[in-house]
């Protein structure tokens, strides 16, 4: 039967495993973050990320911080940075619009992707293109 005390330390042990199975149910999978955090920081790089108009939070802060980035159960749903200078990366003597990353395709769970107003091509990358699940903005208005 044991004392008071370990029937107190399993009880407490138990209801400690229970809450961690239940955070770990309800996060989104570690892989998952990450993929979704690489694909972010490969836009940030991609679009001259630190010269953005707002990059508050990005690469500095945890993922749900970042502006523009609306993240649900650990995952990236929602990304809308409209109007916030995102161009090409460019390299000496070079012009042009900005680049969207195929990365971007990565993010799984993405509902929202408002990109309108920045200067960016015309066309998504094939990876963001195929991603049905989304509403897709990434035109000049």
């Amino acid at each position: 039967m044991g004392t008071a005390a370990d029937r107190f330390l399993k009880c407490a042990l138990t209801r400690a495993a229970a809450a961690l199975a239940w955070a770990c149910l309800m996060a989104a999978p570690l892989w998952a973050q990450n993929a979704d955090s690489l694909a972010l920081v490969a836009l940030y790089n991609a679009t001259s990320g630190q010269s953005w108009t707002n990059n508050a939070g990005w690469l500095t802060e945890p993922l749900h911080m970042w502006h523009g980035i609306t993240v649900d159960s650990g995952r990236v749903v929602g990304l809308v940075l409209p109007n916030n200078d995102l161009r090409r990366a460019r390299e000496p003597n070079e012009s042009g619009s900005g680049v969207l990353p195929p990365e971007l395709g990565n993010l799984g769970a993405l509902r929202t992707l408002d990109l309108s107003d920045n200067r960016l091509l015309d066309s998504a990358p094939t990876e963001v293109a195929n991603m049905s699940a989304i509403s897709l903005d990434f035109q000049e208005h």
